[in-house]
């Protein structure tokens, strides 16, 4: 606000080539910080926390307004964006139906793994999470400690971020999504 209401400076925003995400661990019957079977196996839980989520509050609130809302990996400006994708409006109603539908009524508990720099964004969403019904714990990790914890598949669900330098969509699908096929590729 000091910069946007100065006479001494002009504020020039631009749209960013980084996106944060909220990922899940979708390829283990058992996962970190949930007790039974891996919810996050099931596309129902996970398309009720993205219904769960009010990505405009998180703009405004934790953001200042500088962002816009992700409901992809790639920002506009990165090649891979499809422009015709769009995030769907907050429904807690509709999460609720589609965690009963997936087995889990009273919902479930679960964390929120996320570095030290997104911490209130964690918070903010845990509470809209837990508006469905699933109870979050944010752990935040400082330093590099997001980092160690998912090189040892150490979470079930994390907030993380991506700034796509090169331009080209395939660079965070190459380093975030590539899943080895075997330990000696990792």
């Amino acid at each position: 606000s000091e910069v946007r209401n100065s006479r001494d400076y002009a504020l020039i925003v631009r749209r960013g080539i980084g996106v944060a995400y909220v990922a899940f661990d979708v390829g283990r019957e058992v996962t970190p910080g949930v007790s039974g079977r891996n919810p996050f196996l099931d596309g129902r839980v996970r398309q009720a926390v993205a219904l769960a989520v009010d990505r405009h509050s998180i703009i405004e609130e934790t953001l200042h307004g500088f962002g816009s809302e992700a409901w992809q990996i790639f920002p506009p400006d990165i090649f891979g964006y499809a422009p015709r994708l769009h995030a769907p409006a907050r429904d807690l109603l509709h999460a609720g139906q589609l965690l009963a539908e997936a087995g889990y009524p009273a919902g479930f508990k679960t964390r929120l793994d996320v570095g030290e720099n997104r911490t209130v964004m964690a918070q903010q969403i845990a509470r809209q999470i837990g508006a469905a019904g699933i109870q979050v714990e944010v752990v935040t990790h400082p330093g590099d400690g997001l980092i160690k914890l998912l090189e040892s598949y150490g979470a079930s669900m994390y907030l993380i971020g991506w700034s796509c330098d090169t331009g080209d969509g395939q660079d965070i699908l190459d380093f975030c999504f590539h899943v080895p096929s075997s330990r000696d590729e990792v």
